[in-house]
């Protein structure tokens, strides 16, 4: 940014990110070209980069590898309480059909 102070009624605020910017930084159209707009890291500018489907599932993958059990024992646990949700209504029904006929 140009560092220009910003005063009462001569600034733009973004409201997502909760930065002001001077109304001459804001009407730049070169923006792109001197190093703005891009993701910045600890090293500096950052260049995405579009990654797969599955090259993603494994990173995600990698990163859960921690919590191993704990996600075992949850997908577990929402099998028992799906299947227990699907077979309800049979087993209700046969108790109904037995206390009425």
């Amino acid at each position: 940014m140009c560092s220009t102070r910003i005063k009462d009624g001569a600034s733009w605020r973004c409201k997502l990110c909760d930065f002001d910017m001077c109304t001459k930084c804001a009407a730049r159209k070169d923006a792109g070209t001197v190093g703005e707009n891009f993701l910045r890291g600890d090293k500096g500018r950052r260049t995405e980069v579009a990654i797969s489907s599955t090259a993603y599932l494994k990173r995600a993958l990698g990163l859960a590898a921690a919590d191993s059990p704990l996600l075992f024992w949850a997908f577990a646990l929402l099998f028992a309480y799906t299947a227990t949700n699907l077979a309800l209504p049979d087993y209700q029904g046969r108790i109904i059909d037995q206390v009425c006929f």
